[in-house]
């Protein structure tokens, strides 16, 4: 069976890219400046699982530019929050979640705040609580909570910076009704209906400000290829072009061009190493260029040149991947890149 990976969006990689493994907190560092090697850097987070990690500006905002790193909740650490100094390479606490939680969602508001919501808290429950972090204070604030509780979904940033969070689970049943938080306000409202309840999917904001939510698991267990898309102007969902190949636990990043990149993930027993490329102009998907190694569990993030990198994993073996490869615009297709030192799998990636 292979290993199921929280729902986050792939950034946009500006800077040296750290990745954070969730369990054992190892960290190393790409280094985009000549982009051929890793160093591995100081441990992370200890022994957390199913957290989050989010970029922030720090509130004495850095004569560099360089961010701190936010490293939050997760399974076995009762709510435990770190931060990262990209200056001093090293992890030190912050103030805890006021609820601990993993598998829950986190983005940033234009305000700068980070918001956090659901998850699966004590004895499994599934929340519906939300909170959000002030960079200022360095502290936390109970926010409205949502209309249901949810964790495993996907939460993305609407162009009038609502928030939506979709699809997901709430005791291990399929979500239905999704909603959008409005950061003025305080308040969550209904978002409409996903054509396909899903979860372990990807979901990404077009340009147009449309979001698309693609893949993952039914209610039933089935791998999906299909994608829905939500209209924030009419607030409904609508199913829109399906993928070539059903897949779960992928990854997905919107490219340069306005194009949608899918590649890697499983269906079912099997891993997958198939790539393919969505046009919203013509409302298609079409195959490119495969990775070299078929993975699941990974992350993909678009690097400064626009191109894109995949990195660590998991194989059909359930082994965690060290290898590394690119995705070039130009050709369609993917080439090696230099190993990570530790292999690893359902690890976060983020710009510092």
């Amino acid at each position: 069976m292979t290993p199921h990976q929280q729902t986050v969006q792939g950034p946009e990689c500006s800077a040296d890219i750290l990745l954070q493994l969730k369990v054992c907190g190892l960290a190393e560092m790409w280094w985009t400046q000549v982009a051929t090697h890793w160093h591995t850097y100081s441990s992370g987070p200890a022994l957390l699982k199913s957290f989050l990690v989010q970029k922030i500006q720090t509130p004495s905002r850095l004569a560099d530019g360089a961010r701190h790193i936010l490293a939050v909740g997760g399974e076995g650490v009762d709510g435990a929050v770190e931060i990262y100094d990209p200056h001093e390479h090293a992890w030190s606490a912050a103030a805890n979640l006021n609820t601990a939680r993993g598998c829950f969602q986190m983005t940033s508001l234009r305000s700068g705040k980070i918001l956090v919501a659901g998850g699966m808290g004590h004895e499994d429950q599934v929340l519906t609580s939300v909170e959000s972090y002030d960079q200022g204070t360095q502290s936390w604030s109970v926010l409205s909570s949502m209309d249901m509780p949810r964790d495993s979904h996907s939460m993305v940033q609407l162009p009038n910076s609502n928030i939506l969070a979709a699809g997901g689970l709430s005791a291990g049943n399929g979500m239905e009704l999704e909603e959008f938080y409005d950061p003025l306000l305080d308040t969550w409202h209904f978002a409409g209906r996903l054509q396909t309840t899903r979860q372990f999917f990807q979901a990404v904001r077009l340009e147009n400000g449309s979001v698309m939510a693609v893949g993952g698991v039914n209610s039933d267990g089935q791998t999906l290829a299909s994608s829905d898309m939500y209209n924030p102007i009419t607030n409904r969902w609508s199913a829109t072009a399906s993928m070539a190949f059903a897949r779960d636990s992928f990854q997905m990043v919107r490219l340069s061009s306005g194009c949608i990149l899918a590649a890697g993930g499983g269906k079912g027993e099997d891993v997958l190493a198939s790539a393919e490329l969505y046009n919203p102009i013509t409302n298609t998907w079409g195959e490119v260029g495969s990775l070299a190694e078929a993975r699941t569990g990974f992350q993909m993030c678009i690097l400064p040149d626009g191109n894109v990198l995949a990195a660590g994993g998991f194989t059909n073996n359930s082994e965690p991947l060290a290898s590394a490869e690119q995705y070039n615009l130009s050709t369609r297709s993917w080439s090696t890149a230099g190993s990570m030192a530790e292999a690893r799998g359902s690890f976060q990636l983020v710009v510092v």
